[in-house]
C-alpha cells in the first residue's frame, strides 16, 4: 500500500482521536503492520506507546500519553464509540489528579480503575478493582475520569506525596470534599511526618470553618435547625 492511500486511511481516525491511532485500527481501516512499520521508519507516524501512533503532523498534547494508554486498553474500539461515563477504565489516583492540572504528581504508571478486575501486560499500566458509580465520573480531555471528591480519597488513601495531596485538597469545593476525610487522615497519619498531617489537619479545620459560616449564612446552626 502506498504511503498516501494509508494515511489517508488513518486520517479520520487520527481526526477524532487527538491525532492518535491504535495498530489494531489501523488493521480494521486496511491498514496492516508492515505498512506501519514502513511510515514510522519515514517518521510519517510517531510511536508513542504499545501499539499506539501519532500523525506526524498532529501536536503532541499534554494529555497524550495517559489518552495513548486509554486507547490501548481497549485497542479496537475508537474513542467515538466507547461512553465515556461507563465504569470500564476510568483515570485515577495520582493520573487523574495530573489530568486535574496538578503536574507535581507524578502521573506514571498510568492509572485506571474498573468496577470489574481487569488485567493488562503494559508495566506502565496499573488497574485497579473499585466501586464506581456513573456519577464518580468526570470527562477531562476526552478522558473518563473519577471525580475531584473521589480523586481526593483516592490519593489521600494511597500517595506518598503529601505535598501535592495538600495542594490538591486545598482547592477543593464544599460538594467536592471527601465525606470522611478524617477518617482517612487516621488511617494514614502514621506514613506522614508530623508536619505533614498537621497541615492536612490545618484544611479540615479550614474547610469546618467555612461550612460554620455557610450554615451561619443560611441561617442554621451545627444542628440543622432554622433560626428566626
Amino acid at each position: 500500500m502506498k504511503a498516501l492511500d494509508a494515511l489517508n486511511k488513518l486520517s479520520d481516525l487520527c481526526a477524532r482521536q487527538k491525532g492518535l491511532f491504535t495498530s489494531a485500527q489501523a488493521q480494521e481501516v486496511g491498514v496492516n503492520r508492515t505498512t506501519l512499520t514502513r511510515l514510522a521508519a519515514h517518521q510519517q507516524i510517531v510511536p508513542i506507546a504499545r501499539g499506539v501512533y501519532r500523525a506526524a503532523t498532529a501536536p503532541a498534547l499534554r494529555e497524550e500519553p495517559v489518552y495513548a494508554a486509554w486507547l490501548s486498553l481497549d485497542p479496537k474500539t475508537p474513542a467515538w464509540k466507547r461512553k465515556l461515563d461507563n465504569t470500564d477504565y476510568v483515570v485515577s489516583r495520582e493520573t487523574a489528579a495530573w489530568l486535574y492540572g496538578f503536574d507535581e504528581f507524578d502521573p506514571k504508571p498510568y492509572a485506571f480503575a474498573s468496577i470489574e478486575r481487569k488485567q493488562t501486560r503494559n508495566k506502565g499500566i496499573h488497574l485497579f478493582k473499585h466501586a464506581i458509580k456513573p456519577e464518580d465520573v468526570r470527562v477531562v480531555d476526552g478522558l473518563p475520569v473519577l471525580s475531584r471528591q473521589r480523586t481526593a480519597t483516592e490519593i489521600l488513601k494511597y500517595c506518598p506525596n503529601t505535598r501535592a495531596i495538600i495542594d490538591f485538597l486545598s482547592t477543593l469545593t464544599p460538594e467536592e470534599r471527601p465525606l470522611s476525610m478524617m477518617r482517612l487522615l487516621g488511617n494514614r497519619e502514621t506514613k506522614f511526618s508530623s508536619l505533614d498531617a498537621h497541615q492536612i489537619r490545618s484544611v479540615c479545620n479550614l474547610w469546618r470553618k467555612e461550612d460554620r459560616s455557610l450554615r451561619n449564612d443560611w441561617g442554621t446552626d451545627h444542628t440543622g435547625r432554622t433560626h428566626s
